[in-house]
């Protein structure tokens, strides 16, 4: 590795002490301007020592006696090390933390700036940007004032804790769009293809050593000749990584099966081409549910409350890397639900709603491009609404009314495309009654009570259509429990 010593970036950093924002373009041009000439002579310094490490043994045996001259190597030789080379520069465009009613944010952004080295002989280099647009990522994290969080090795404050996992988030955002510029996205040719009806797998001739893992993605490339005679690139399937070949450790042919999710007609000589993405699945869930909402444990309604309409809003993290199951997940799943509702004229009762909060695990079972994902969860339920009244001067009372319980969902699912998923849902809930109380006044002051003999409560069956979105990116990482105790530091 090529390392810029601190002098060589004085004039850069003293550039950037006058731009006006950090943006893309004018980061490139100071690089040209500061930069690029030093690194290049710099470059010049280290060719033959890079040329030699693409040597066989003998080669460089040879090449220390002679210094080289006999050595065989070409010019050809070096300007495929030259070609080869690559440079990135991170940039951070901001970061804030505010600590404010208990709780502490710290938030960062930034975007890197990848630039290769075009040599077309010994004399002539230039060093261009890999990737043209740039839009910054952000990563975001929120922890509890005085509170001690846990890494894999050791506990943090809530401060060093936010900060890494914020600064984790943005890494993980920025290693994804490294992956989709071509000349970083991993390859592989598939050498066999098991034609069979129920197991059908693409044989891949990747695998630990190049740093394959279970359930990432891959498109699978023709590359065919036009009318033109020109080469063109023509997607005819997805895949999924299922049993990793270890080419690694193990001596020998170890290769790697893909199993099919969106079939074409795959042969012997096609590839695989990475189609990367963070891991972590958004869903939406327009539903129709069933609740039981007793007019005896209120006086202001004339009727029994027996089913609403609601909103499933749901994240999804792919476990299969963690456990070693395929298209395993952990979810968090948010819920808000609406009624109508026959209220005495008499009350004033506004913001009558419920709402719901879940971790459920999911497991999908596919037949090509069909899936059935069952899973069950345990979370807590509310019936919220607010109570407006007069007593010598205007009063506005919040009640929050919380049950607990399990849920079971089972979804019938169709892969429209590789990131996206439409299908239908079924599920039943299983909760206690109402057996507690916040009352929450409007300065905010808040009293819980233990709730008795009470008759609501959220069980029933739920129905729905369901829609799920891989995101490329995502500031805030919604399972950063779990993220952190991969994180040594």
């Amino acid at each position: 590795m090529l390392v810029i010593v601190f002098e060589q970036l004085e004039d850069f950093r003293a550039g950037l002490e006058t731009l006006s924002d950090f943006s893309f373009n004018e980061i490139v041009v100071l690089f040209d301007r500061t930069v690029k000439d030093p690194l290049i002579k710099e470059l010049e310094n280290v060719k033959e020592i890079r040329a030699n490490e693409n040597l066989t043994e003998e080669q460089k045996a040879r090449a220390i006696v002679d210094k080289m001259k006999t050595s065989g190597i070409t010019a050809e030789d070096i300007l495929k090390v030259y070609n080869a080379a690559y440079l990135y520069l991170p940039v951070i465009t901001s970061y804030t933390e505010n600590e404010e009613n208990g709780k502490y944010t710290f938030s960062i952004s930034g975007f890197i700036i990848w630039l290769k080295v075009n040599t077309k002989d010994a004399n002539n280099f230039s060093i261009v940007p890999v990737n043209k647009v740039m839009v910054p990522f952000i990563g975001i994290e929120v922890t509890t004032v005085g509170e001690k969080y846990r890494i894999k090795n050791r506990e943090l404050d809530y401060k060093q804790y936010a900060k890494l996992l914020a600064c984790n988030t943005l890494v993980k955002n920025w290693a994804v769009d490294m992956q989709k510029i071509p000349e970083f996205s991993l390859a592989g040719e598939v050498v066999n293809v098991d034609k069979d009806i129920i197991n059908n797998y693409l044989e891949v001739n990747i695998g630990t050593k190049e740093g394959v893992e279970l359930d990432d993605g891959y498109d699978v490339v023709e590359v065919i000749e036009d009318e033109k005679g020109e080469l063109q690139k023509k997607n005819v399937g997805f895949v999924r990584a299922e049993k990793i070949g270890d080419n690694k450790d193990k001596i020998g042919y170890n290769p790697t099966f893909f199993k099919p999710y969106i079939s074409g007609n795959f042969e012997r000589g096609q590839y695989l081409s990475e189609r990367p993405n963070l891991g972590v699945d958004i869903g939406l869930r327009p539903k129709y549910f069933g609740v039981n909402i007793s007019k005896d444990d209120f006086p202001f309604l004339n009727d029994d409350i027996k089913s609403a309409f609601g909103l499933d809003l749901m994240f999804s993290m792919n476990l299969a890397k963690l456990i070693g199951i395929t298209q395993t997940f952990a979810n968090i799943e948010a819920s808000g639900g609406i009624f109508g509702a026959d209220v005495d004229d008499a009350y004033e009762i506004s913001n009558m709603y419920t709402y719901s909060l879940y971790l459920s695990f999911s497991k999908k079972f596919w037949f090509k491009r069909l899936n059935l994902e069952l899973g069950a969860g345990y979370g807590y339920n509310v019936l919220s609404f607010k109570h407006n009244y007069k007593f010598i001067v205007e009063h506005e009372t919040t009640y929050d009314l919380k049950a607990w319980g399990l849920k079971f969902d089972a979804s019938f699912n169709y892969l429209v495309n590789p990131e996206l998923q439409i299908g239908v849902y079924a599920g039943y809930k299983l909760t206690t009654n109402i057996a507690e109380a916040d009352i929450i006044d409007k300065d905010g002051n808040k009293s819980t009570y233990p709730l008795f003999n009470s008759k609501t409560n959220f069980k029933g069956v739920a129905i729905g259509i369901h829609f799920t979105y891989t995101l490329p990116a995502l500031p805030v990482d919604p399972f950063s429990g779990i993220s952190a105790m991969s994180i040594e530091y």
